[in-house]
């Protein structure tokens, strides 16, 4: 049975499960339990979105149905394509599974647990559906660090953070260990969605199932482990520990919590849950959740290294980050920032601090460039120069047409869609110049949005 009854049919019925893989869940489910996840196999995935909190609502969203029991989520009708919406062009929501609402949820029941976190750390991050949510607990002037280790992948996260206009999150890509070793015993929360043999894709990659083996489970458990022998020691003592999988077997789930907390004491084990697609919307999660109760080694002061001056000038780069958070200005070479006042005393070379939010064009007349990023932050206000495009001519913005321009002064403008902000163009007499990253258009957008039914898991072993 589809929980929310939403389900259609997708795939042949009773897909033939691999005789390991039906072992494996045999150990954890019971025969009636095992017989409905089978036959939920052939039904359509749900699609959801989540509204972000920080950006303005779409008014086509009302119109949606809503998630049950998650805020600001609904789920996409079929036939519906994101890529073709300016709301999802303009990040005001992001395309998530809801078993990771679930995930978020399962943290914040713990009463025993804070609600909010200043010192945050999302270890494995891409695509970042799942450092938005943390984004949410995180404390005013709190640091959020999304670290992703490989490096096409961290592009993938980058796009999607600068999309939802997060970019006041701080990343890196350095291995678990060398992050543990430069950060130790500094955060508050420590997030492990670990890389896994992705027994959740099955719905949404039907030959996933067939491809399914038991080496790779016990490769990607041997894997785990490792990861998260490392975070451990990223924890501050009372800090928690949040460990995910999109997959059901007990190799990767209770085996390698077992053998975690037989190799760390000082640990104690809070919360665990597994999310079922034929129990609950999405399609299914592990998530334990730990507490440490030791004090580790704390690292040295945060190193004062920095290239950025600050910078009393770039008049216009100071009005249009006006309305952002605290913060200040500052320029490096022809490059300007935005540094959130959580960022300025956080300053370690491998970590991308501050928000590259324009650049300087010198000559006769020194010129101050914004960057997309910079727009994707901003709504439309009084004290910004702005035009709000209807759904027609946002599109063929997106697209890089040029449009016609009503608007007397000359200069940048931000473009909106609904008030809130899509992109930049520049008003030259009556044309308006479309200055929309080509690397944003509707094409490529289609492409990234594939890579979101893409797991790590998936990802990490066709790499081997």
């Amino acid at each position: 049975r589809d929980p929310v009854g939403k389900g259609e049919l997708a795939h042949p019925l009773n897909m033939s499960l691999p005789p390991d893989y039906r072992a494996l869940l045999e150990e954890v489910l019971d025969p009636v339990g095992l017989e409905r996840y089978q036959s939920c196999l052939s039904l359509e995935p749900l699609r959801a979105g989540w509204r972000l909190p920080w950006k303005l609502m779409a008014q086509h969203l009302y119109e949606f149905p809503v998630l049950p029991r998650h805020k600001d989520s609904f789920l996409i009708p079929k036939g519906f394509q994101p890529g073709k919406d300016p709301a999802w062009h303009a990040g005001v929501y992001y395309c998530q599974e809801p078993s990771a609402l679930h995930s978020l949820q399962e943290l914040l029941r713990q009463s025993s647990l804070p609600q909010t976190f200043s010192r945050v750390i999302d270890l494995c991050a891409a695509p970042g559906g799942k450092t938005l949510l943390i984004k949410t607990i995180l404390q005013k002037n709190g640091i959020l660090i999304a670290n992703e280790v490989d490096l096409k992948r961290s592009r993938v996260l980058w796009e999607n953070l600068e999309r939802a206009g997060a970019l006041d999150v701080i990343q890196c890509s350095l291995s678990p260990n060398t992050l543990a070793t430069r950060l130790p015993g500094w955060a508050e929360l420590v997030w492990v969605d670990a890389p896994c043999s992705g027994e959740a894709l099955f719905r949404r990659i039907p030959q996933s199932l067939q491809e399914w083996n038991i080496k790779d489970v016990l490769a990607c458990a041997s894997r785990q482990k490792k990861i998260l022998n490392s975070a451990i020691h990223l924890l501050d003592e009372g800090g928690v520990l949040v460990y995910s999988t999109c997959t059901f077997n007990s190799h990767e789930n209770e085996g390698v919590i077992e053998d975690f907390l037989s190799e760390n004491g000082g640990l104690k084990l809070i919360s665990t849950q597994r999310f079922w697609p034929h129990r609950h919307e999405g399609e299914g999660q592990f998530i334990a959740i730990f507490q440490n109760t030791s004090r580790h080694c704390k690292g040295g002061e945060i190193s004062e290294w920095d290239m950025c001056r600050k910078s009393s000038k770039l008049k216009a780069m100071r009005s249009f980050t006006s309305k952002l958070a605290e913060g200040e200005i500052f320029s490096r070479g022809d490059k300007i920032y935005f540094y959130p006042q959580s960022h300025i005393n956080f300053k370690i070379r491998e970590f991308n601090r501050g928000i590259l939010v324009g650049r300087i064009k010198s000559g006769k007349k020194t010129i101050e460039i914004p960057t997309h990023a910079l727009a994707m932050m901003l709504q439309s206000t009084e004290d910004i120069p702005s035009l709000d495009l209807s759904k027609e001519e946002a599109m063929l913005y997106i697209r890089g047409h040029e449009l016609p321009s009503s608007v007397q002064d000359s200069g940048w403008i931000l473009l909106t869609f609904q008030g809130q902000g899509l992109g930049w163009g520049k008003v030259v007499g009556s044309r308006l110049k479309n200055h929309y990253p080509r690397a944003r258009s509707e094409e490529h957008t289609s492409e990234l949005q594939s890579q979101f039914r893409i797991s790590y898991a998936v990802f990490c072993l066709k790499k081997k």
